[in-house]
């Protein structure tokens, strides 16, 4: 935040799209079930804190929205999206939704638990707001990572170990999200791979963004 120049004081409200150690600050907060900014404490003097399954936090106003709800005009939640992950147990995850004036609506994504498509379905069908792009992780792992880690094609997909997610099932979740009509498509490889992101640059072409960290987007 300090590279970005921005402090904790200057902060409205945190979004948590779900509970897992990769994104509210690793392990101890997932088993805790609460969220770090950092690796020291940091005071929120009581800002809002959206997230989409029970969690505390010291000096946060924690606010569960298991339903979709406006935040703020033009800015809502999606609500809380179930996916059952094998030794993980369920895993709640809700998008936050920006109506972009003269654009419509961006869906930012955490990890795509639920599918990225049935989370950009969820929210043309809760806003009514004509959709425009998307942006967050895909959460397709058909093969092993750079560094030649399989574990992510095994875990963490909501698969059993033994039943993987095949290239047919991801060509066909390309597809689906080709087909929503949507303008921009910026894809991170969250917990994904080289073969998955290919594939999905191809199926949207000229759409396909890919993010990476530092980039800076801009919706305009």
């Amino acid at each position: 935040m300090g590279r970005l120049g921005v402090s904790p004081s200057d902060l409205g409200a945190v979004f948590i799209s779900h509970l897992h150690l990769d994104h509210v600050g690793g392990r101890d907060c997932q088993s805790g079930r609460t969220f770090a900014l950092s690796g020291q404490p940091v005071d929120l003097d009581d800002i809002p804190a959206y997230v989409p399954a029970p969690m505390t936090h010291p000096s946060a106003r924690v606010e569960v929205l298991s339903e979709p709800r406006k935040l703020a005009e033009g800015v809502a939640s999606s609500g809380a999206l179930m996916r059952a992950i094998w030794l993980m147990g369920p895993a709640l995850e809700h998008a936050l939704l920006v109506n972009i004036a003269d654009k419509g609506l961006v869906i930012i994504v955490g990890c795509g638990h639920p599918s990225m498509a049935h989370m950009v379905e969820r929210a043309a069908a809760v806003t009514g707001v004509p959709l425009y792009g998307v942006v967050g992780g895909l959460h397709f792992p058909v093969t092993a990572s750079r560094v030649g880690k399989g574990r992510q094609t095994i875990i963490g997909n909501g698969k059993l170990p033994w039943r993987r997610i095949t290239r047919r099932e991801a060509r066909e979740a390309a597809s689906r999200l080709a087909g929503l009509g949507l303008t921009s498509v910026a894809l991170s490889g969250h917990d994904s791979c080289d073969w998955t992101l290919n594939m999905f640059r191809d199926a949207l072409g000229d759409r396909f963004r890919m993010v990476r960290a530092g980039d800076e987007i801009v919706i305009s």
